[in-house]
């Protein structure tokens, strides 16, 4: 058995991944809403399109970063030990913490995993020009996840846009209780949790 004193925060590379997820999804998310918005203006004036194109390579670029970020904060998260909780906190508290922090995890796979396959489902035509899949303004870097799918396919860009935007709404409602939760642990209960994964916590 190891003397060791036990950890009180997460390591440098978990806060590291932390809160460079935050900062790309700042972008990403508005960026991505302008996107939608600007899609059908796109096709009757240039500057809107030139913006709309801008903002797509934001979005796409984003969403991978997003997408290789999580999948290794979570390979980091299942070998690497977490701080223990606070020895006053209630047991279904730190239940509640575990399920919402698998759950964000999940999520932050899911959410461009699915907007990566929409992509890939849309098949280019006369109408809608080429499907662009953006990475740092070049496009078709990143491959299509498979072949594009008819228009009419019921499991084409149509349903798995919809399961993108499901997939965030859901995201975005427990990032909102996941950071009003570190918040009344900071100032109301006082416990030190959100000191753990803050950038200059100890």
């Amino acid at each position: 058995m190891s003397d060791a004193a036990p950890i009180v925060a997460w390591s440098a590379t978990v806060k590291t991944l932390h809160w460079t997820l935050i900062l790309v999804l700042l972008f990403e998310v508005p960026a991505g809403f302008l996107m939608s918005y600007t899609y059908g203006p796109s096709f009757h004036d240039r500057q809107v399109l030139t913006l709309h194109n801008l903002l797509s390579q934001i979005h796409h670029t984003a969403g991978f970063l997003v997408l290789a970020a999580a999948c290794a904060w979570v390979a980091l998260r299942l070998s690497t030990s977490r701080p223990p909780f606070p020895t006053a906190m209630p047991a279904y508290q730190r239940g509640l913490a575990r399920l919402a922090q698998a759950a964000l995890m999940t999520l932050l796979i899911l959410i461009p995993w699915s907007g990566w396959t929409a992509l890939s489902a849309l098949a280019d035509s006369p109408r809608f020009g080429p499907t662009h899949i953006w990475f740092f303004g070049t496009d078709g870097l990143i491959p299509r996840i498979w072949r594009p799918l008819p228009a009419n396919d019921p499991l084409g860009y149509g349903r798995f846009g919809r399961l993108h935007r499901s997939l965030l709404i859901a995201g975005a409602g427990i990032v909102a209780v996941h950071a009003a939760s570190a918040l009344w642990h900071q100032f109301v209960r006082r416990d030190g949790i959100l000191a753990r994964m803050w950038p200059l916590g100890r």
